[in-house]
């Protein structure tokens, strides 16, 4: 019969166990982190297509020439020239909107893929502490289809449920600094000091909440993998298991920003 489900959450491993049960899951199925490079090429690719076919024209007919922007009058201007035409305005917003719900749809169904394996794979390899990296290797490319197919519309909804309320946060510091740079458009000092503390507010703020919106989002999806749980279900799933286990989640997180970043 199958394997008996662990409780992920729970795990009697240290945090260096945690990290060298990932990493030989990792490098055991290592096909998935091909298709999550061949991910970010393709998606790179269309991003690209998209700005060339459909922005960049639109804006070089309006008269905005991207060769001058490196001058700050000229960055003036072309906000200037875009904020008077409207349709051009909403052209564009369309376009970056259906780009992005295109890129979340597809990063959803790698995801979902991903994260069905590497689950299987953690089962599969029992719950000794040590033992050969091969125990790991569960790679399937069918699986992987498989897991992105049935998953990617519940991740999909994960990530915009999660970064919804992460942008939501974000709001706080950003509207009152909106406000306070209006009511002082007539004093030009107040209004750069008021939109520099308010935009550092917030990026400090961005991070902290980006870090945790992270966590929450990749636990949720752990969640969803094994089975049986519904999108909301998941997202209480993964913040619970955070809350009950901090510590060593946000250090596996920032190890994986540092790896991330270095691997950049």
């Amino acid at each position: 019969g199958p394997p008996p489900e662990r409780d992920l959450s729970a795990g009697s491993g240290s945090f260096f166990d945690v990290l060298r049960r990932g990493l030989d899951n990792a490098i055991a199925n290592w096909p998935l982190m091909a298709i999550r490079l061949g991910e970010t090429v393709v998606l790179g690719v269309i991003g690209l297509a998209t700005a060339a076919a459909l922005i960049l024209p639109v804006l070089v007919s309006i008269g905005i020439a991207f060769d001058d922007l490196a001058n700050p009058q000229n960055i003036l201007g072309a906000i200037a020239a875009l904020a008077g035409k409207w349709m051009v305005l909403v052209w564009i917003l369309i376009a970056i909107t259906v780009l992005v719900i295109l890129f979340v749809a597809v990063h959803a169904f790698v995801e979902a893929g991903r994260a069905r394996i590497l689950v299987a794979a953690d089962r599969a390899a029992g719950t000794e502490a040590a033992g050969p990296r091969s125990r790991f290797a569960v790679f399937s490319g069918r699986e992987w289809l498989a897991g992105g197919a049935a998953g990617w519309w519940p991740l999909f909804w994960i990530y915009n449920i999660a970064w919804g309320w992460a942008a939501l946060i974000l709001m706080i510091p950003l509207v009152p600094t909106m406000v306070l740079v209006l009511l002082f458009r007539e004093r030009p000092g107040m209004a750069i000091a008021s939109g520099c503390i308010g935009l550092l507010l917030t990026l400090l703020l961005g991070i902290v909440v980006g870090v945790l919106t992270g966590m929450w989002t990749v636990r949720s999806t752990a969640e969803w993998a094994r089975g049986g749980r519904t999108v909301r279900q998941a997202l209480a799933g993964g913040w619970r298991a955070i809350r009950d286990d901090f510590g060593r989640h946000l250090l596996v997180a920032i190890v994986m920003i540092v790896v991330g970043v270095a691997g950049s």
